[in-house]
């Protein structure tokens, strides 16, 4: 079973204004995955780009996410319910 989450900026300084003021008004923000480990996805991401991610509580469960920079334009949130 998938889902569609659909975001509207709460505010025009957050991170949903920024990316639309940047790629115009439509287009996907981000992808959720879910993985069977979150540390084992973790650990591979640090190791990969030598960055740190902070496990946070997202929507699906704890969740890290990946920023744009990496992932060629998009958010990818990695979640583990």
């Amino acid at each position: 079973m998938g889902s569609i989450l659909l975001l509207q900026p709460e505010n025009s300084t957050g991170k949903v204004a920024a990316f639309l003021a940047e790629r115009g008004a439509e287009g996907i923000i981000g992808v959720s995955i879910e993985v069977a480990s979150l540390q084992t996805a973790r650990s591979l991401l640090e190791a990969n780009t030598k960055r740190q991610f902070e496990p946070y509580a997202g929507p699906y469960g704890h969740s890290i996410l990946i920023p744009p920079e990496f992932t060629h334009g998009i958010w990818i949130e990695f979640f583990q319910k």
